[in-house]
């Protein structure tokens, strides 16, 4: 992997200090960007400001990205983030990405991002057409659970999450045990069991703070939970809310809650069980119920 340029969608290596457009089939040497290969004349990929590689022959882009936070991986096609989806649930769950296009899954059923502590930015960009319909997952979203510093941030998600058996349901996330959402949207319907909420389905604090700010959510929750040990819940922006330490801030619900049993615990922001908690920090959160 030499300056971020091993893994390339336009291209491919030739050797180890080497790259072949499959563009334009020119050859480069990869030493220091920019150098010419004086055999061939042909300079090396060069790096755009926005963190891509571009053949300096025909321009095409050569896809960069070792998944640091400094040089992410980017996410151009569906395809692409069915890839980086399946690379998290592989082991690497640190692994970032950043969007470079808006995403239409139609047609294609999501599969849940089980645990997740990188960073995945948006970059302002839709995921569009997300459906999640699983029977035997029991924390469900786009991402399974966040944990750690992990941040999610400048998504916009639409879609459909039905997973009427689940313990933990968002559209974003089915639980949130630390980290960061900011700036994110969702729009949609949700459908969960136990704990079940527009952004997200539990938020625990487990593994250290947990935050969401400058977000909008726009769902039909519905609750398909019967009682249970602990009470059902659902809810507009955290179905279940089992922590002191989440901090909200800038907020916009707009939401239709729907239990299908009367003891399923509803409200339009967030919900808890037989044990109260309540947000370490809230400012700015308005809701239309």
């Amino acid at each position: 992997d030499v300056k971020g340029v091993a893994r390339v969608a336009n291209c491919v290596e030739r050797a180890l200090v080497g790259y072949k457009c499959d563009e334009c089939h020119g050859y480069g040497e990869i030493e220091e960007v920019g150098d010419i290969n004086p055999d061939n004349h042909r300079s090396a990929p060069v790096q755009l400001e926005d963190g891509r590689w571009q053949c300096p022959d025909c321009h095409a882009i050569v896809e960069g990205g070792t998944g640091t936070v400094d040089d992410p991986i980017r996410i151009n096609s569906a395809n692409d983030l069915l890839s980086f989806s399946n690379r998290v649930n592989g082991g690497e769950s640190s692994l970032c990405a950043r969007m470079m296009k808006d995403i239409d899954l139609k047609d294609m059923a999501w599969t849940v991002i089980k645990n997740y502590s990188g960073v995945f930015d948006g970059n302002n960009h839709t995921i569009s057409n997300m459906l999640i319909n699983n029977i035997n997952v029991k924390i469900s979203g786009f991402i399974g659970t966040l944990t750690g510093s992990a941040v999610v941030k400048d998504l916009t998600l639409e879609g459909v999450n039905n997973t009427p058996d689940g313990e933990r349901v968002g559209m974003l996330a089915g639980l949130l045990r630390g980290g960061s959402i900011m700036r994110c949207h969702v729009r949609g319907t949700v459908i969960g069991g136990l704990f079940t909420g527009g952004l997200v389905g539990h938020a625990a604090s487990a593994d250290g703070p947990c935050s969401i700010s400058d977000c909008t959510v726009k769902c039909h929750v519905i609750g398909t939970a019967e009682e249970s040990t602990d009470r059902p819940c659902a809810a507009g922006v955290v179905g279940a809310l089992w922590t002191s330490g989440l901090k909200l801030h800038n907020i916009y619900a707009d939401c239709r809650i729907e239990g299908k049993h009367d003891r399923i615990k509803s409200s339009a922001l967030w919900s808890h069980s037989d044990v109260t908690f309540a947000p370490a920090d809230v400012s700015n959160v308005f809701y239309d119920f």
